[in-house]
């Protein structure tokens, strides 16, 4: 068993939790593409005894309980195909903007969250390597979307996305230890490792594979570790038999390839200011992000994990780039003025593969110039609500 994970060994499954931080446990269509990698970590807190013992050196330190979990990824914003039908990565729009709104054959459109909306909350199944994990309470914290009229890679609609998670489970690989005979009638729930201390690659609330029998693709849930005899205690049990030296392993559901890749070439770009029509704006690349300010909370609940999320101040940001045309000039007194300025982001063009940004109700700040050959204007803006309150921006897919 000694073998080395490669990083290509690695995949994600993401599904929209009913009760946050309760695990939401996927299927083959909650697939995500990640480009890249994809990092979910977390990690104890650990802090020094600083009891006197006339002595200079560290004696030692003490757990006071889980951080919480961060991720960060990158992946394609992929609409579905179909006008109406919700992206690939459903939950994580949801989660990063709040609210969700779907009309059939139409469009499917993300808004902020008002106050008093919970957090959206998700699992996330990471397959890296020979180690699976269930990561429950997942949230975006933030998300940057790039827009750019070019060719080659960086043409792609793609999004790159931090948050956090309040737990995570571990199911390693190792090998039983000996033949069991499970039958219908008589279950093995009692999974004997066979590597010494192999139990310590698994934790309770994890689900496993037993050699070939996935609990026809469900997977068994850990209900119990016992230390001293290597052994994991599963709910169900094996109804099979299986040999010595079968694998035991994290269980993941299959892979599905979904959804349809978008350009920022495509798709005309728009702009109001004050009172006047949207009129298409002639961009060379774009830039959102999406900050939630969203943190963990904690409460006395006999665990070691943060308990609660909970969110902050929302900030949205854009930056524009631009040739420097003629009306260049014009973006410094809107700046002084506090000229409203409204923006329509789309990245595609044909219906129900596309998906644009739209910012309503922005405020520039002062341009700036630079470039030895064409000249370039970078104008920098900030997304505000408007009087009807947490409307500074909306994802759209139609």
């Amino acid at each position: 068993m000694a073998t080395i994970a490669l990083g290509m060994d690695q995949a994600l499954w993401v599904k929209r939790e009913t009760t946050q931080n309760t695990a939401a446990w996927p299927a083959a269509a909650d697939f995500v593409p990640v480009i890249g990698d994809a990092q979910f970590k977390q990690k104890p807190e650990k802090v020094d005894s600083n009891e006197k013992v006339m002595s200079y050196s560290r004696t030692g330190r003490d757990v006071t309980g889980y951080l919480p979990g961060d991720f960060s990824f990158e992946m394609k914003v992929r609409p579905s195909g179909t006008a109406g039908t919700a992206p690939i990565g459903d939950p994580i729009y949801e989660s990063l903007l709040g609210k969700k709104t779907v009309v059939s054959e139409t469009s499917v459109t993300y808004d902020p969250a008002e106050v008093g909306d919970p957090v959206v909350t998700f699992s996330a199944l990471v397959k890296d390597g020979h180690e699976v994990s269930l990561c429950t309470g997942c949230y975006i914290s933030k998300a940057t979307f790039p827009i750019v009229a070019e060719t080659g890679e960086q043409a792609i609609g793609k999004t790159s996305l931090s948050g956090g998670f309040l737990r995570k489970y571990r199911a390693g690989t190792d090998m039983l230890n000996a033949e069991i005979t499970g039958t219908v009638g008589s279950p093995i729930t009692a999974i004997v490792l066979k590597t010494a201390d192999a139990y310590k690659r698994y934790d309770v609330g994890a689900k496993i594979v037993v050699g070939t029998d996935d609990n026809d693709g469900a997977g068994y849930v850990i209900s119990a570790i016992t230390a001293a005899t290597n052994t994991l205690t599963i709910t169900g049990g094996v109804v099979t038999t299986q040999a010595a030296n079968a694998v035991v392993k994290g269980w993941t559901p299959a892979i599905t390839s979904a959804g349809v890749t978008t350009l920022g070439a495509f798709g005309l770009a728009q702009m109001a200011k004050g009172e006047g029509a949207y009129a298409n704006l002639a961009i060379t690349e774009a830039s959102v992000e999406i900050d939630n300010g969203i943190h963990a909370l904690y409460e006395k609940d006999n665990t070691w994990f943060p308990s609660a999320i909970a969110y902050g101040k929302r900030t949205v940001s854009v930056n524009l780039k631009r040739f420097f045309y003629e009306d260049g000039g014009d973006y410094e007194y809107d700046s002084v003025n506090q000229v409203a300025i409204g923006v329509k982001l789309p990245s595609g063009n044909t219906a129900g593969e596309r998906y644009r940004l739209e910012l309503p109700n922005c405020e520039a700040d002062s341009p700036d110039l630079s470039g030895d050959m064409e000249r370039m204007l970078g104008l920098p803006l900030q997304a505000l609500a408007t009087a009807a309150l947490d409307d500074e921006v909306s994802l759209i897919f139609d």
